[in-house]
């Protein structure tokens, strides 16, 4: 006997009971989860994101709307992407991915901190060109509004400009001078008090020897190239984990900049604290 298709209401059907009884819709082994996602569910198909301009869409497993991609054109000098996301349904979690343009993934999506609904990732752009980028709802019970940012500062390419002449530095004729006065000891100043402030590790990795920090501050709160930080221990506290200076050699954004120390690894510790003056 012939079987008939699975119409919409036995789809229905299959997800409520699904939910009835395990609490997460189960779907029949040929559900295609993408198949409502149009031509931005493919790569090839990928929409244009204008750079440092949010865009609003919507992902859903279970609507069959499981993917969207984005087509980004970077130009300029190497740089940091920067990608926000946020997203409406805190019962959801979202992944988002970084590809170059021969769909070879650069950086994968952080997990997501408990009860938040946004992620940021950040990717190192050697040789600015065409990119991708991938937001989908991995899990059946993921579907929401989303909202995504791509961040990238186009910093333009130097041009040198030659030397000018000089003029002949002038001749001083030296005068004979006579007795000078003593002068008084000026008295030292007084450093002022070191300011700092808390910051979270996005993400690290060892390059060329040192430990590269990814950290969720910038030049909104005060940080700049040159300064110097360390990790702290724990969840919480001020305790400064051994050997774990660093120096920030990168700021990214308003909310992004990238450090680099000696320290072998930062095990679970998340926390930072910044010297800004």
């Amino acid at each position: 006997m012939s079987q008939r298709p699975l119409g919409f209401l036995g789809l229905f059907g299959i997800v409520l009971f699904g939910i009835v009884l395990g609490g997460c819709p189960r779907f029949p082994k040929n559900f295609d989860a993408d198949k409502k996602s149009g031509l931005d569910g493919k790569r090839s198909g990928a929409q244009t994101l204008q750079i440092n301009h949010s865009h609003t869409d919507e992902v859903s497993y279970t609507n069959q709307d499981r993917t969207d991609w984005y087509l980004v054109t970077l130009k300029g000098q190497p740089n940091i992407l920067a990608i926000e996301l946020h997203w409406d349904n805190a019962k959801s979690d979202l992944m988002v991915d970084v590809f170059d343009e021969f769909g070879k993934q650069l950086s994968a999506s952080p997990n997501r901190a408990p009860g938040s609904t946004q992620k940021s990732l950040l990717t190192q752009i050697d040789r600015p060109n065409t990119y991708y980028i991938r937001v989908s709802s991995p899990r059946p019970e993921d579907g929401t509004v989303y909202t995504v940012e791509a961040k990238w500062d186009p910093v333009p390419e130097v041009v040198p400009v030659p030397p000018q002449p000089r003029d002949p530095p002038p001749v001083h004729v030296r005068r004979p001078e006579g007795p000078r006065e003593p002068k008084e000891p000026k008295e030292p100043k007084e450093k002022p008090p070191e300011v700092t402030i808390q910051a979270h590790i996005v993400s690290a990795y060892r390059e060329n020897g040192q430990l590269t920090l990814h950290i969720d501050k910038g030049s909104s709160a005060g940080v700049k190239v040159g300064m110097s930080g360390v990790v702290l221990s724990g969840p919480s506290g001020e305790e400064t984990l051994s050997g774990s200076g660093f120096k920030i050699v990168q700021v990214v954004s308003e909310h992004n900049s990238i450090a680099k120390g000696s320290i072998l690894t930062i095990g679970k510790n998340t926390r930072v604290a910044i010297t800004v003056r």
